[in-house]
């Protein structure tokens, strides 16, 4: 890990995303999995690779980070990784991710493991405000929770962590930081201070 802090600053992460863009490539694995199925592999505990298959449904244009349905994971280009692995932040582990593509199959993208941990959510702490949203219905009026919060003194010190009981990504600002400053593709970076939910994770 690179310039280790003793406590986690909340103000210094962040929520990984996916932004998807019409035209990129889209994955979908087979067979499906339950939530569990699907957390566990996230948090490095099985299914295997051997036992899920993802396959392209649509989409031509490959990016840095590809948009996956049925597993809540990032499957993520080798350039990510060699530049996790340079950086030396720690917290991570990749795992191969063949993609069936048809007659281009691609073995050059993997799935992104967190397996760096800190404290459960404390969701009975989040701040609740309204929104109101338009939908196709009009406006409509809903209660959202601001914010992830965790005990900082909880952090296992790592650069890329999951709450427990979640498999939600979290990010320090340095890793953000280094995944702009060299152009990657297809990722959202959303302050976890800020970001906002309809009550569960």
């Amino acid at each position: 890990m690179s310039d280790p802090v003793q406590r986690m600053d909340l103000a210094d992460w962040y929520l990984l995303g996916h932004d998807f863009k019409r035209g990129e490539v889209e994955l979908v694995v087979r067979p499906k999995l339950t939530w569990d199925e699907a957390s566990g592999i996230v948090l490095g505990r099985g299914p295997r690779p051997a036992q899920f298959t993802l396959l392209k449904r649509k989409g031509n244009r490959w990016t840095d980070d590809l948009f996956l349905d049925g597993l809540r994971a990032h499957v993520v280009s080798e350039r990510v990784v060699h530049l996790l692995q340079e950086s030396c932040f720690s917290g991570w582990k990749a795992i191969d991710a063949g993609i069936e593509a048809g007659d281009s199959n691609r073995t050059d993208y993997k799935v992104l493991l967190i397996t760096g941990r800190c404290g459960p959510l404390l969701d009975d702490q989040n701040p609740m405000v309204d929104r109101q949203p338009i939908t196709s219905k009009g406006r409509e009026e809903r209660r959202v929770k601001i914010g992830y919060l965790v005990d900082p003194a909880s952090w296992d010190g790592s650069d890329i962590v999951s709450p427990e009981g979640t498999a939600l990504p979290f990010v320090h600002e340095r890793v953000k930081r280094t995944l702009e400053s060299e152009g990657v593709t297809g990722f959202t970076f959303v302050k976890i201070t800020e970001s906002e939910r309809l009550g569960g994770v």
